[in-house]
């Protein structure tokens, strides 16, 4: 069963010198809604710093340390481990499946991830 990809949702946040991410796909859930408050909770937790809300400690991402750094091989692990690592601990309600990278002609990298609801 194919679910249709969110309206990407750019995130000036996380814009970062060569890479952009640009959306979120929930799969294993027919309900527009139920994706839409997925990724909207998700821009929420990756555009947190981690330590930023002083009650929730836990709450946000690393990917923040990732602004001025070049985009190579190494920026993609520590992007997926960050991301990883922030929707595990902050959204019950998915699984991480992947985070996809994709290059244009011009050079600009967008990447997108791919969530899984839980049952």
């Amino acid at each position: 069963m194919a679910v249709q990809l969110l309206q990407p949702k750019q995130l000036q946040s996380l814009t970062f010198a060569n890479a952009n991410f640009v959306g979120v796909k929930v799969t294993g859930s027919n309900d527009s809604g139920y994706q839409a408050s997925v990724a909207e909770s998700v821009a929420r937790i990756l555009s947190t710093r981690l330590g930023e809300r002083v009650m929730r400690p836990l709450f946000g991402s690393n990917l923040y340390l990732l602004r001025d750094r070049t985009f190579n091989s190494e920026w993609r692990v520590l992007a997926t481990r960050y991301v990883y690592e922030a929707i595990e601990t902050n959204e019950p309600r998915v699984r991480f499946k992947q985070l996809y990278f994709s290059i244009d002609a011009h050079g600009k990298h967008d990447f997108y991830l791919e969530l899984e609801a839980r049952s």
